[in-house]
Formats: structure tokens, C-alpha cells, sequence
């Protein structure tokens, strides 16, 4: 999957001048050893220096070589300052050239630099080679000046590396443990992928990767694939086979990670990718769906108490009414965890002595049959499943069943956390 890409300056025409003059060309190669479909490269610095006054170049003949034009799909001309003053994507197919013609001219004295930048064609053939080279081609409207070219370009070899990547979930809540994120590749292109590297926002804990899926959601062998991690990074290796062709253009990165308690951030995963010769490689991605966002995503608007006095009896019970309203559009579980209830006369615990028994609970209040037993601590299997919209209002209900000899006081507090783990 490789050919030679180049092209040649062919014929620089310019404006009269009135004395006889001196115009020198060089070109310096600036086209990288490899390069890849679909991206601009500058390809060659390009020096003009002139003597007995200026010279105002018109157009700039740029001729490819080798196997056509189908392999460029369009050549600029850049200034100094980096902006782009003449472009063309239309070729003359008998002899491969087209013409950049900036808008009046370019004035040549001393010193002065332009880039020629092309971009590789989506088509681009393999296994052919293109020359590179600047020809003597320059000419002005004085016959009598002298025109001197030096130039040589390096040949480029051409590859065909993309991967597009995503990210879900896209919102999640701060200060919870272990949240699970699937980091998707899709490939877009014929070189095999060797491996990926993923560096999340700062926030994040490090990772741990416990699945990668190929495009049949089918779970690839551990033998497959090498992970190592370090803080908000992992790094994927699929060997020297690579795993393109093998398993379709898809692969799934299933991972858990934790947030940070305080940190509220909108950053974008930064991933690369490794085939053929390039390392390192920037996947391509769009910010709506490979930035994450980490923030509070529930809020308690009001609590209220639906029942406030219990028979100490074992089964009668207190209730409070909790109205949230969500700060992003997401799906996922509500988790909620509570302190042991407390006054001057003790304390009543949630659970019962072995841990089997429940005392607290909370419900979705328009379906009831949605319910989690609260404890001490969040449990990730343990949630109120739903899905909100953000600034929707939703309505929770926590009952605390009274136990047996717990001492009769008006004075009993309790502290609660809410969460959302997005899925």
C-alpha cells in the first residue's frame, strides 16, 4: 500500500520587468517520509530571489508525475503568513499539471517564500511510484533575464490509516466509582491497525479495560491483545497481525474509570492509533460525540416529609418526598447512600445485625415497582433505573422502617448523597 508522490513546478509565468534581471528558485522538500489519504501535506518550500527590480509572478505550473492526477485532488499555494492565496482542484489530464494563479501576482525582489501543499487523494493508487522534482520552467515577459532552478524533492510513500472514534457515555456524574465508558474505533481505511492509545481529561482515575469487542460483538481472545495503563491512560496492542482485517471495522474498548469528587470538566478523550508506518496517529473525531463531560448531573430541588411519626414495631416506617432535576440529557441509574440515623439517645442503623436486612429503601415514585435498598455506601448494582431529560423534574420516595427498641426521640438526623451512573 505504498507509492511515490511528487510533483514538479513547471512554468512560473510573471509580469515584464524592465531591466535585465536574475531570478533563482530553490525548493527545499518538506514532504514527510510517509504520508496519508485525505490530508494536506506541504510539500515544498519554495525560495524566489530576483534582482534589477521586482518581478510580479502570475501563475505557477504544478505538474505531477508518475502515475496521473488521480492522486492529488488539490494544490495550494501558501504565503509567509500562512494563508492560502491560490488554489486549484481542476487538472489538465493530457500532461498532469495544473495552474495556481493568485490573485495579482506574487512580487518577487529578495527572499521571498511560498509552500506548495498538496492533498492525497482518498484514491490514491498503491504499489506506484510519482517523481518529485522542480524543472526549469520559469519564465517573465523579459526574455533577456537569466532564471536559475535547484530543486529535488524525496519521494513519499502513501498510506491508508483512519479511524473514526466515539465515546459513551458523553455525561457523567462526579465522585463515582468505577463508571463504565465504551471507546469505539471505526476504521476507515485499508492499512491494518497495530494498536491505540487513550489518554482521558484530567479527573479521571486509571483505567481499566475489561473487554475489547470486534464488529460481531463477539469479545476478542485475551490472546489477542496486550493492555497496559497508566494514570487516565491505556494503551491497546494488538501485535504485529494487527486486527483490521480480522475482525471487521469496528473494535469496542470497554473500560472503567472513576471521577473526581470536585472537578467539573468538558474535555475530549485524545486518542491515537499504530499500522503500517505511522505511530501515533490522531484518530479523527467529532467533538459532539468523543468529548466527555464530568459535573454534578442531580440536584435536590426539596424534601419533604410524607410521614414523619412510626410505631417502634419492626415494620412501621417514616417517609420523605425528594424532588431532583437533572442538569444533563441522560440514561442511566440513580443511586442514593445514607448515613446511620443518629440523636443524643443512639443511633439506628440500615440494615439489619447479619446485613441481610433491609430498613431503607427508595422508589421511583411513578412506578414503584423501581426500587433500591439505600445503604451506607453506593452499590453499583444497586440503583433506581431510569433516564432523564435535563431539567426535568423527577420525584423519588425514601421510606426508613423503624426497627425494634429503638429509642422513642424526635431528634433523629441523617446525612444522603445522591449520584447518577450513566450508562
Amino acid at each position: 500500500m505504498r507509492f511515490l508522490l511528487g510533483f514538479i513546478i513547471f512554468a512560473l509565468m510573471a509580469s515584464p520587468v524592465l531591466a535585465i534581471g536574475n531570478v533563482t528558485v530553490n525548493g527545499t522538500n518538506m514532504a514527510p517520509v510517509y504520508v496519508n489519504t485525505r490530508v494536506v501535506y506541504n510539500f515544498l518550500n519554495i525560495s524566489l530571489n530576483a534582482t534589477a527590480g521586482t518581478i510580479n509572478v502570475t501563475s505557477f505550473n504544478v505538474t505531477v508525475k508518475g502515475v496521473g492526477v488521480g492522486n492529488i485532488t488539490l494544490v495550494r499555494l501558501i504565503n509567509e503568513s500562512g494563508s492560502v492565496i491560490a488554489s486549484n482542484t481542476t487538472w489538465n489530464t493530457t500532461t498532469n499539471y495544473t495552474v495556481l494563479s493568485p490573485s495579482g501576482g506574487v512580487d518577487v525582489s529578495i527572499n521571498r517564500s511560498l509552500l506548495i501543499a498538496i492533498n492525497i487523494s482518498y484514491s490514491a493508487a498503491r504499489t506506484s511510484n510519482i517523481t518529485v522534482n522542480l524543472s526549469s520552467g520559469l519564465t517573465t515577459n523579459n526574455t533577456a533575464d537569466n532564471i536559475s532552478i535547484f530543486a529535488q524533492s524525496i519521494g513519499a510513500q502513501v498510506q491508508d490509516l483512519h479511524v473514526n472514534a466515539t465515546i459513551t457515555p458523553r455525561n457523567v456524574d462526579t465522585n463515582v466509582a468505577n463508571q463504565s465508558f465504551v471507546y469505539s474505533f471505526v476504521y476507515d481505511g485499508q492499512d491494518r491497525i497495530y494498536g491505540m492509545n487513550v489518554t482521558l481529561p484530567f479527573g479521571f482515575s486509571t483505567p481499566y479495560v475489561s473487554n475489547v469487542e470486534d464488529s460481531s460483538n463477539l469479545s476478542l481472545a485475551s490472546s489477542d491483545y496486550s493492555v497496559t495503563t497508566s494514570l487516565r491512560t491505556f494503551n491497546i496492542s494488538f501485535g504485529s497481525g494487527g486486527v483490521t482485517l480480522r475482525s471487521g471495522p469496528r473494535i469496542k474498548v470497554f473500560f472503567n474509570t472513576s471521577t473526581n469528587s470536585s472537578t467539573t470538566i468538558s474535555a475530549a478523550i485524545n486518542s491515537t492509533v499504530s499500522g503500517s508506518n505511522f505511530t501515533s496517529l490522531p484518530s479523527e473525531v467529532n467533538d459532539a460525540t468523543n468529548n466527555v463531560t464530568m459535573k454534578q448531573l442531580v440536584n435536590v430541588s426539596s424534601v419533604s416529609i410524607t410521614k414523619s411519626t412510626a410505631i417502634v414495631n419492626g415494620t412501621d416506617y417514616w417517609e420523605f418526598n425528594f424532588t431532583l432535576n437533572f442538569t444533563a440529557n441522560i440514561t442511566g441509574n440513580l443511586q442514593m447512600n445514607l448515613t446511620n440515623w443518629t440523636s443524643a439517645l443512639g443511633n439506628i442503623p440500615l440494615t439489619n445485625l447479619t446485613g441481610d436486612g433491609f430498613y431503607t429503601s427508595l422508589r421511583d415514585n411513578g412506578n414503584w415497582s423501581n426500587i433500591m435498598n439505600v445503604t451506607n455506601v453506593y452499590n453499583k448494582t444497586v440503583a433506581v433505573q431510569g433516564c432523564c431529560t435535563e431539567g426535568t423534574v423527577y420525584y423519588v420516595l425514601l421510606r426508613m422502617i423503624i426497627p425494634t427498641g429503638t429509642a422513642v426521640t424526635n431528634s433523629w438526623s441523617t446525612t444522603y448523597n445522591f449520584l447518577f451512573r450513566s450508562t
